[in-house]
């Protein structure tokens, strides 16, 4: 589910006439690949591309398709002055560590623990239930994941993705993925029961839980996603707008498909949050 400059990787230097060709290349041969399945591809998507290697795609293969910029992306780059998380919550402004102290507060009685594989395999059903009750209510969503999708991430890739299961009166009220690439740490889906999410204030503690983690194992920056980016923002992500490229294989159609995707991507309105001195 991870895509666009994620989505692949070259083992030499490559010019971006080149990148162009083969990602076009790819796109081809799986719309060839589903045609003879008899499921007809009727939207070629990529994404997402910083900046600027959204204008070198252009300048190739992409420069006859739409150009779309959707939600930004929230990072979050980890400043080196910050040693420790304490180091980080005083770094806040008043307004800020007061909203960090109260959330803690009201996060006292819940037990948060990493997940081993036992563990998500004994909670899979509940896991995927709060996944569902998230995405289900999230304001665009393009696909809900199979019901044994964690559980498969978590055999393949151990300890490179990390579940952190949030218990309240010990059943299993929420949940937080991470990914861990490198020195970048990226979050992945969560999910949350949301009468206790309101008394427990969960997911703005899972954001400061995994901006914790980033710290405390020297990862340079946190890659929060595109949702909820002012509540993200007042903990200290940035947002980063990238590039995605769209076309679709009726051509008819596809001469207006500006038009089509600015009406199906819903606009959100937001302030963004300055919570250090």
């Amino acid at each position: 589910m991870i895509t666009g400059q994620n989505g692949y990787s070259f083992s030499k230097e490559m010019d971006f006439a080149c990148i162009s060709k083969i990602m076009n290349d790819c796109a081809n041969e799986l719309k060839d690949y589903f045609g003879k399945q008899g499921k007809k591809i009727h939207i070629v998507s990529f994404k997402d591309f910083y900046e600027k290697c959204a204008k070198e795609l252009k300048k190739h293969e992409f420069k006859n398709y739409h150009e779309f910029n959707i939600q930004p992306n929230m990072i979050f780059n980890l400043q080196n002055r910050w040693k420790s998380f304490d180091e980080y919550i005083n770094s806040f402004t008043k307004k800020y560590r007061d909203q960090y102290k109260r959330a803690r507060k009201k996060f006292d009685s819940v037990i948060v623990k990493e997940l081993t594989i036992t563990d998500v395999e004994s909670e899979n059903d509940r896991i995927y239930n709060l996944y569902y009750h998230v995405a289900k209510n999230a304001p665009f969503n393009t696909f809900f994941l199979s019901k044994n999708h964690f559980e498969t991430f978590k055999k393949q890739c151990d300890n490179r993705f990390k579940i952190y299961g949030y218990y309240f009166e010990n059943k299993l009220v929420g949940f937080h993925t991470i990914l861990v690439n490198g020195k970048v740490l990226e979050t992945y889906f969560l999910g949350y029961d949301e009468t206790v999410q309101k008394d427990k204030m969960l997911y703005l503690n899972m954001l400061y839980n995994m901006t914790q983690f980033g710290i405390e194992n020297n990862f340079e920056k946190i890659l929060f996603g595109r949702t909820a980016m002012e509540i993200k923002s007042s903990i200290g992500a940035e947002p980063i707008y990238m590039s995605g490229f769209i076309y679709h294989t009726n051509k008819l159609i596809n001469k207006y498909i500006d038009k089509l995707f600015d009406r199906l991507e819903p606009s959100v309105s937001w302030q963004q949050r300055h919570p250090f001195k």
